[in-house]
């Protein structure tokens, strides 16, 4: 009896040697599971700093809207004093 667990021990220690773990062995669950969390928590820093650009180019916009518009009338402007200065 007492040869019997030491032949499962020494079979068991063979097969490690015969056939060992990988050393990148799959992922377990709960490494899986921190993976998608941290993926996840990519994904809401990057929607929420497209949120930002999206909000940074609508001022960008007004504001050159607001500068064109500006050079518009300044050259309307121009226009008519050079008119004014021909006569």
């Amino acid at each position: 009896m007492r040869s019997m667990p030491r032949a499962i021990f020494a079979l068991v220690i063979g097969a490690g040697i015969l056939f060992p773990i990988p050393a990148n062995a799959a992922p377990n669950l709960i490494e899986v599971q921190g993976r998608i969390r941290d993926l996840q928590e990519q994904a809401t820093e990057a929607a929420e700093g497209a949120q930002e650009a999206k909000v940074q180019l609508a001022k960008l916009k007004k504001t050159l809207d607001t500068v064109q518009q500006q050079a518009s009338q300044q050259g309307a402007s121009v226009t008519a004093l050079i008119k004014q200065l021909a006569r």
